[in-house]
């Protein structure tokens, strides 16, 4: 039987009566876990799960954590697309173990963090914001500068990136996003862009291409990539 997962929050004597209520399951076959673990899957579950080398791990500038595979790659297809909200946030923690959620490539925190926004018309079909829950939570469990999930705007209702093939995936977002009103200037901050999957990079390279026209040092960081292969 998959045990239902309860959202935390920050203050420790809550979550540690969470936690004592609704002890943190396994992502991938929904066991209870007696020792805590991020991401948070059994021991038999993490083994089919583990970092991306540096040569995957970073590709044309946008960093991911894990190989879209496994455990959570499942996990995630339940909480996008199963309507499983409460996934958010062991999805939200486990991307905060990557080096890029702390700091940029010189090691200096970051200003603002972001996430790849949906239309607005997707996100009333779907009820919430995938990318944006899980920044909620990521910054829940490890604060950097400020979380600012609707500084980005998606512009147009195109077809989502992953029915598209991958030479057309760049020229379906071009002029896709747009930054939002009353957001202020935003040169010389430092921004990262979060989102919950990188195919081609094509989402979130746009997304910080929006960022950096706008004077801010921006970067994308997503939880799993898909490889080839």
């Amino acid at each position: 039987m998959r045990c239902n997962a309860a959202p935390r929050v920050s203050t420790r004597g809550t979550t540690m009566l969470l936690d004592a209520l609704f002890p943190p399951c396994c992502l991938g076959c929904g066991v209870l876990l007696r020792v805590a673990a991020c991401p948070e899957l059994c021991s038999r579950c993490s083994l089919a799960t583990a970092p991306l080398p540096d040569a995957l791990r970073m590709v044309e500038g946008t960093a991911a954590r894990y190989a879209y595979d496994g455990p959570l790659a499942e996990a995630l297809v339940r909480f996008k697309y199963g309507a499983e909200a409460a996934l958010a946030g062991p999805l939200g923690r486990a991307l905060t173990t990557d080096p890029r959620w702390h700091a940029d490539v010189d090691g200096r925190p970051w200003d603002i963090v972001a996430a790849v926004p949906m239309h607005r018309w997707r996100r009333l079909h779907r009820g919430f914001d995938h990318a944006a829950l899980m920044l909620r939570h990521a910054h829940r469990e490890a604060p950097i500068g400020r979380a600012r999930a609707a500084l980005l705007l998606r512009t147009r209702n195109d077809p989502p990136q992953a029915t598209l093939p991958a030479a057309q995936r760049a020229r379906n977002l071009v002029g896709a996003f747009a930054i939002a009103g009353g957001a202020g200037s935003l040169v010389g901050l430092r921004i990262l862009v979060v989102d919950d999957v990188t195919t081609t990079g094509a989402t979130l390279r746009e997304a910080v291409s929006v960022l950096r026209d706008a004077g801010a040092h921006a970067a994308g960081l997503a939880l799993l990539r898909t490889l080839p292969g």
